[in-house]
């Protein structure tokens, strides 16, 4: 809290940048079901979109 009205927080998702391993099809297109998935899509501990920030501000009235 800044004040006792105003309240700034803030959210850093994947800060170092880290991708999934990219699919190795070796020339089979049902792997990557026809060069529509980069990456796998089982569940992994990152996302794909790479550094996110967010900025939340709340001010009471």
């Amino acid at each position: 809290k800044i004040t006792k009205d105003l309240k700034v927080s803030g959210v850093v998702n994947n800060l170092l940048n880290i991708y999934p391993d990219v699919i190795e099809n070796k020339g089979d297109v049902v792997t990557d079901l026809g060069g529509r998935f980069l990456y796998p899509w089982e569940v992994n501990q990152f996302g794909f979109n790479g550094t996110t920030f967010q900025l939340n501000v709340n001010y009471t009235f």
